[in-house]
């Protein structure tokens, strides 16, 4: 299944996103499925995706939420010809929805590939799912840990060593704490040391430094990655 693809450029030129559109009303009488996005791996995926599931008998409505790596989409416009779809701005509490996907396509290249350095698939959570956080974990900028077993994940400033946490979705503690965001897809058993600049990974009795990791250290660099 194609998707026609579209430019769309700033005032100055310069281009900014591409507009792809999953043909499926023709095939299969469902709703097309637009998605705006810039230079980012991984869209013929979700273009397959989207085809599969249609193929398959899922019919996806406006207002329906698609869960992509460990964020949601949200799906909106004319249930008989079209379908947007939006992403939340990762900045905003409550979620505001914005056109387009290219921040989770991003988030999820970037987890994708953290948990290759540690030689482990992605195991991602939803951005609704509850965090137990410390209580200057979201408001500080201090140095922190975090770290996932079966239940879920725990989040810790340096300064609240011994202080109770509470609950925070994933979603409202990534919106102040974006250095958590890379991580999430680590599975159980890990815990992240970070701290401005660097972070160590541990898990299955190694640590993963990333002073020594070329892919590590260049995204912690790096604040356009998020």
């Amino acid at each position: 299944m194609g998707a026609n693809v579209m430019m769309a450029t700033s005032s100055e030129g310069v281009q900014d996103l591409e507009t792809h559109r999953v043909h499926l009303l023709e095939k299969y009488g469902h709703p097309d499925i637009v998605m705006a996005v810039d230079d980012q791996p991984g869209i013929d995926w979700l273009i397959n995706y989207f085809s599969d599931q249609v193929r398959d008998g899922v019919h996806f409505k406006s207002g329906q939420t698609v869960q992509i790596g460990w964020a949601l989409l949200k799906l909106s416009g004319d249930d008989s010809k079209e379908l947007r779809v939006f992403e939340p701005d990762f900045a905003s509490m409550p979620v505001r929805w914005v056109s387009g996907i290219s921040r989770a396509m991003r988030h999820l290249t970037i987890q994708r590939e953290v948990c290759k350095q540690v030689g482990e698939s992605p195991c991602f959570p939803s951005m609704v799912e509850p965090g137990v956080v410390s209580p200057n974990f979201v408001s500080g900028r201090s140095a922190f840990s975090m770290s996932r077993d079966n239940d879920g994940w725990l989040f810790r400033a340096r300064e609240d060593e011994g202080h109770q946490a509470g609950l925070c979705s994933l979603y409202a503690l990534a919106t102040e704490r974006t250095a958590a965001i890379p991580f999430l897809a680590l599975p159980p058993g890990t815990e992240v040391d970070w701290e401005r600049g660097s972070a160590v990974i541990s898990f299955n009795g190694r640590q993963h430094y990333s002073r020594s990791n070329a892919f590590l250290n260049r995204m912690l660099a790096s604040s356009a990655l998020l």
